[in-house]
C-alpha cells in the first residue's frame, strides 16, 4: 500500500548538499554555464543542468526506453546520479521516462506534488527510490529549492498537478507543461518576473493574462492534451517565438553567463 510521504519541505529554502545528494560536475558542461534541454521525445520531460554542475529531471516521457537512450547521449559520459527527479503530474506522459531514469542512475531527491493517484507505475516509482533510500517530498506552493546560484521554485502545486519557475541570475524558465485551469487561476496573482523560456500545454490557450504578464521569449507547446481547434498564427502573442518538439525538434536552451541562446534542431 502507498504511504503518504512522511514529510514536507516549505516555508525556505531546501539548500542541496552536495554531500547528501553526492552531486557530480558536469564533465562535458562549460563552467558557468546553465542549459535547459527538452528532448524531442514523447509526453513531456525536460533536463536542468545549472552552473555548478547539478542536474534536474523533471517529468520523462511516455517512453522510458527512449528517454534512458537519450539521457546516456545527453549526460557526461560515466554520469551516475541525478540530484533531483521531479513530477509535475503522475500520469502516463511523465512517468515511464521518470522509472527508466530511476533504474540507472542514482537519485538524490524526489519531489512530487500531492496527489490521490494509485497506479501501479506510481507505487514501482515509489519502491524504486525507497530502494535507493532517496528522500521523497510533497511539494506545496511557494517552497523553493536553492540549486548554487539557481533556484527552483513551485509557483503553485494542487492534487495531481504542479507549475514551476526555475531562477538563474538574469533568466527565468517556466515550467507549465501540467497547467490546468485551477492553477492558472492560482498563478493569475503571483508576482511573476518576466520569462525567456515557457513551457506550455499544447491544449490551452495562449491568449491569456498570465501569458501577456510573463511576456516569454520563447514558447515550448508541451506534447500533452487534446489539440485546440487553433492555428498556429492563432496561437501567436506578440513577439513570442513558439516552438513544437513534433515540428522543431530538441530545444535547448543555454546561459554561459553573458549570452542566452536558445537552440532547436529544426526550423519550420
Amino acid at each position: 500500500m502507498l504511504r503518504p510521504l512522511p514529510f514536507r519541505f516549505s516555508l525556505g529554502i531546501l539548500v542541496l548538499l552536495g554531500v547528501v545528494l553526492g552531486a557530480q560536475q558536469a564533465l562535458s558542461q562549460p563552467p558557468h554555464q546553465l542549459r535547459v534541454v527538452v528532448p524531442a521525445l514523447p509526453g513531456d520531460g525536460a533536463l536542468v543542468m545549472v552552473p555548478d554542475g547539478r542536474m534536474v529531471l523533471i517529468d520523462g516521457s511516455s517512453d522510458g526506453a527512449a528517454l534512458a537512450t537519450w539521457l546516456g547521449n545527453t549526460l557526461p559520459f560515466g554520469q551516475r546520479s541525478i540530484d533531483v527527479v521531479i513530477l509535475t503530474r503522475v500520469d502516463a506522459a511523465t512517468l515511464p521516462g521518470q522509472l527508466a531514469a530511476l533504474k540507472r542512475y542514482r537519485i538524490g531527491l524526489a519531489l512530487v506534488p500531492p496527489t490521490e493517484h494509485r497506479n501501479s507505475s506510481f507505487d514501482a516509482w515509489w519502491q524504486l527510490l525507497e530502494q535507493q533510500h532517496t528522500p521523497m517530498h510533497t511539494i506545496t506552493a511557494h517552497d523553493r529549492l536553492a540549486l548554487g546560484q539557481c533556484e527552483l521554485r513551485v509557483l503553485e502545486a494542487h492534487t495531481g498537478h504542479a507549475s514551476l519557475a526555475l531562477g538563474c541570475g538574469p533568466t527565468t524558465v517556466y515550467f507549465l507543461q501540467s497547467l490546468d485551469a485551477d492553477g492558472e487561476a492560482a498563478l493569475e496573482v503571483e508576482p511573476l518576473p518576466p520569462a525567456q523560456l515557457v513551457i506550455y500545454p499544447w491544449q490551452r490557450a495562449t491568449k491569456t493574462t498570465l501569458l501577456q504578464r510573463l511576456q516569454p521569449q520563447a514558447l515550448l507547446f508541451s506534447e500533452g492534451g487534446a489539440m485546440q481547434n487553433l492555428s498556429w498564427a492563432d496561437r501567436q502573442i506578440g513577439t513570442t517565438a513558439l516552438y513544437h518538439e513534433a515540428i522543431h525538434g530538441q530545444l535547448q536552451l543555454v546561459h554561459d553567463g553573458r549570452q542566452l541562446s536558445i537552440q532547436v534542431e529544426r526550423t519550420r
